[in-house]
């Protein structure tokens, strides 16, 4: 079929769809049995026209079908479900969206009839029963189709130069991996982003926002971000997309997009970063991928954490959508009866959630990651007026301080109840940290307070000043004065020694990295006090620069007089050193979002956005991490992660277990 075929307005003959139609009648089928679409051919504009056969679910052994039926599964994002087209079946009529309807005539030989498996139209969507017993089914369905096609809409005037520029992304990685999509460690590959090496490689100029449109335009459409079709791409065994009558192999987008995140596109290219990220998340997860024959079940905590920014139209799903990829006892635990129809599926969004973060906080069920880990994705953000309210009502009640609403995205730039942009928070990179010893200890919980939890832990100090590194909107002078007055603002003594013995400048610029290895770059170790200090002279300069060039003669008197002293200090301890081109990078990858602070034991930390002066730096055992907690009447609300310099690998440990005891959370 030639690519060009179709075009966006395609038209179909809707002369007869306004008819009175029988609507179709689905048999009653058996539990082990399952619906194939034949869609029959049909010339261009004809109307849709199929059948509907009986089939034993793929996968499992049957006396007439031992290997199960071939077909091909299309995963696709069903758009606003209004049912506006009809698919023709047997003289009758199904009423399908317009999204399908599209997907179908672009799926449709001309001559040959095609055999697929399509959820809409196979699965009764009218009749509860049928979907309790069909919707268990999917796993093996995607798993064992043949082929599964993913729909991603029709094309447009911009189609064919993202494809272009995917193509040639994957053809770059090929040709450094030797693969499509290696499956191997792609640190090799990471490198900062060349103006040199993109022209080398045949790519438009970043700037060029023009050209890149059309791939972020791509990458954003809504399929990859809808919870169900994320088991349907990672069980298949071969997929393809296609955009109107445009193919495009999975696994050429996957290396696609791993080339762009391995040299820096995400952060170059405006509006590539949450695509990226997401599909090599999926690839990441996928058979295809991981080159795996069988599908090897997952814990939950890891498929909800690849799954962040995912949607469903009910909340709920966005656990029970996940439950055909998760470990058995996982999938016994939320779905006793190996159904739909269980109890836990009625529960309101608070009991559900708040009955996740229990089930992730004990042992056994997270394999190699801690169960704490629940504890790092659990980030509050300032809420705008009636916010809460409007929650408490959707979600039946006030959700615990420690459970995650799985369902919330991860905001963009939002206005909260002060008028102030917020930020969203990077994670904590927490590969190598151990505050908390390795030993951890399973909650207790009491039934009469079913929304509370206790860990074990302690409490290790008090925070007493606090400011937003890198706050909204831009400050009344140049933010990196500000900025930097405000970080030495935070330790009343500022020259004082600190609890390690280091210096300041040491710890500042291990505390505002959170003590990683500058980006991308290979065998290097973490930044040390003359990265800080070039980068406060790189700024202070700029700085004066800038105003200098704007004719800004208070503001440069003002600038002079506050940083002229510090800023000759550091210039003589620098001297001929070159800055790390990263520093800025990681510093603002690490504090994005969120807060510097300071405890009354002197060590200073970086924290989640909503931390106050007044609240605790705690270490709960087997935390990679230290949290933040807030006292509330004995017991403590949680506030989230945060890196603290000088405990990060366990200094505290053995005093602190003097002084162990059972935090509650609410």
């Amino acid at each position: 079929m030639d690519e060009n075929e179709y075009t966006l307005n395609q038209s179909v003959d809707q002369s007869d769809l306004n008819l009175a139609y029988t609507p179709y009648e689905y048999d009653v089928l058996p539990n082990d049995s399952i619906r194939i679409l034949s869609l029959l051919p049909g010339n261009r504009g004809a109307p849709l026209q199929c059948e509907l056969h009986r089939a034993d679910v793929p996968g499992l052994i049957s006396p007439g079908c031992a290997s199960g039926p071939k077909f091909e599964a299309l995963s696709y994002a069903w758009g606003d479900g209004t049912l506006c087209q009809r698919l023709f079946c047997n003289n009758s009529a199904i009423k399908i969206t317009q999204s399908l309807f599209d997907a179908l005539i672009h799926l449709r030989h001309s001559e040959e009839t095609r055999m697929l498996w399509v959820d809409a139209v196979c699965i009764d969507q009218n009749n509860n029963d049928d979907k309790i017993v069909q919707l268990p089914h999917m796993k093996d369905i995607y798993q064992h189709a043949n082929h599964v096609v993913i729909w991603l809409g029709l094309a447009d005037e911009s189609t064919n130069g993202a494809l272009d520029l995917i193509r040639r992304a994957a053809n770059c990685l090929r040709q450094e991996s030797g693969q499509f999509m290696p499956r191997w460690d792609l640190s090799p590959f990471n490198e900062p982003f060349s103006d040199e090496k993109n022209r080398q490689w045949g790519f438009p100029s970043t700037t060029d926002l023009e050209s890149w449109l059309p791939v972020a335009a791509l990458l954003a459409r809504s399929w990859f971000y809808r919870c169900w079709t994320f088991q349907e791409a990672v069980l298949a065994t071969k997929a393809t997309i296609q955009i109107g009558a445009h193919l495009l192999d999975w696994a050429v987008l996957c290396g696609a997009c791993m080339f762009f995140m391995c040299k820096s596109y995400g952060m170059e290219v405006k509006g590539l970063h949450d695509g990226l990220k997401i599909i090599c998340r999926l690839s990441w997860a996928s058979r295809i991928g991981l080159d795996l024959q069988e599908w090897k079940p997952m814990p939950l905590i890891f498929l909800l954490l690849i799954t962040t920014n995912t949607q469903a139209t009910l909340p709920k799903d966005r656990i029970f959508g996940l439950l055909a990829l998760a470990q058995e006892n996982t999938q016994k635990y939320f779905s006793p009866s190996g159904s739909f129809d269980n109890p836990k599926y009625n529960m309101s969004l608070r009991e559900l959630y708040t009955d996740v973060s229990r089930f992730l906080l004990h042992e056994n069920v997270n394999g190699d990651l801690s169960p704490l880990r629940l504890l790092h994705s659990v980030k509050h953000y300032a809420l705008e007026e009636g916010e809460q309210e409007k929650r408490n009502k959707d979600d039946g009640g006030l959700i615990p301080s420690w459970v995650k609403r799985w369902h919330d995205p991860i905001p963009e730039f939002k206005i909260d109840s002060n008028k102030k942009k917020v930020q969203p928070m990077a994670a904590i990179a927490i590969t190598g940290f151990c505050t908390g010893g390795p030993e951890y200890h399973t909650p207790e919980s009491n039934p009469q307070t079913p929304y509370e939890i206790s860990l074990h832990g302690f409490i290790f100090a008090p925070i007493s000043n606090t400011v937003n590194i890198l706050r909204l909107p831009a400050m009344s002078r140049l933010r990196v004065s500000d900025l930097f007055l405000e970080i030495h603002g935070v330790r009343e003594e500022r020259y004082a020694s600190y609890p390690t013995g280091e210096s300041i400048d040491e710890v500042f610029a291990l505390t505002l990295t959170m003590a990683k290895k500058p980006h991308m770059t290979l065998g290097a170790e973490t930044y040390h006090a003359i990265d800080f200090q070039h980068f406060c002279v790189s700024l202070y300069e700029q700085d004066l620069a800038r105003l200098i060039d704007e004719g800004r003669i208070d503001d440069i008197e003002s600038l002079i007089i506050e940083w002229e002293a510090e800023y000759e200090r550091l210039r003589s301890l620098v001297e001929t050193h070159v800055m790390s081109p990263w520093f800025w990078v990681d510093l603002q990858m690490c504090c994005r979002g969120r807060k510097l602070f300071s405890t009354l034991s002197g060590h200073i930390g970086v924290g989640d956005g909503t931390l106050e002066p007044g609240d605790l730096v705690c270490v709960f055992l087997g935390g990679e991490t230290p949290f933040i907690i807030r006292p509330v009447d004995q017991k403590y609300k949680f506030v989230g992660e945060c890196y603290l310099h000088g405990i990060m690998h366990g200094e505290a440990l053995e005093e602190g277990l003097k002084r162990r005891q059972l935090i509650t959370l609410i």
